[in-house]
């Protein structure tokens, strides 16, 4: 269990993350669902949605506990494609992987959408975990805290909206490696 110090740490950084990011956002730009983790070393991964008015984005930052400093903000979602609430997860060794939401606009469907960090490296390309024309409902990652770099697990949940099936489906991938086809399990 977790204690109150740790709980307190976690609530002081993400009040001091939000002054950052209001500090150095653009004016007039909309910041929403933030998530931060906290790595072994003390560093610290920050994702968050920013919408500027015509599209929103996914974005991110790192924290150096030695320099005492955050990174500059970089967009994580591809560009031009809205993309709403990241969920962000780390493993034991400080491997990062962020989940949203991303607007399929041919189909007009929420996809289900990942980037991966390497202990504190740049962010992967932006990988699409569902099919086409699925309607992605709901979505957890896992990280497994075992193996050298580590497993990342996608399961989801969609539904077809050419044939309105509901479906449950799992995906995984090593970290700094490629998802794996999606298994349907339902």
């Amino acid at each position: 269990m977790r204690s109150l110090q740790h709980w307190m740490s976690q609530y002081v950084t993400l009040f001091l993350l939000s002054v950052c990011l209001y500090s150095t956002v653009w004016a007039g730009d909309q910041i929403d669902a933030v998530q931060v983790v906290v790595a072994s070393d003390g560093s610290k991964v920050a994702v968050w949605e920013v919408n500027d008015g015509s599209v929103i984005s996914i974005q991110g930052s790192n924290y150096d506990p030695v320099d005492d400093v955050w990174s500059t903000p970089v967009t994580i979602s591809t560009d031009g494609e809205s993309s709403f609430t990241p969920k962000l997860y780390i493993n034991a060794l400080n491997n990062v992987v962020v989940g949203w939401w991303a607007v399929d606009t041919t189909c007009k469907v929420y996809r289900l959408k990942t980037a991966m960090q390497l202990a504190g490296a740049s962010w992967s390309k932006p990988s699409v975990l569902s099919g086409i024309c699925e309607q992605v409902r709901s979505f957890q990652l896992q990280v497994d805290q075992l193996g050298k770099i580590g497993m990342v697990t996608a399961i989801y949940s969609s539904v077809n909206i050419e044939d309105s099936v509901d479906s449950v489906w799992v995906s995984t991938a090593s970290f700094g490696g490629s998802w794996s086809d999606a298994v349907k399990i339902r």
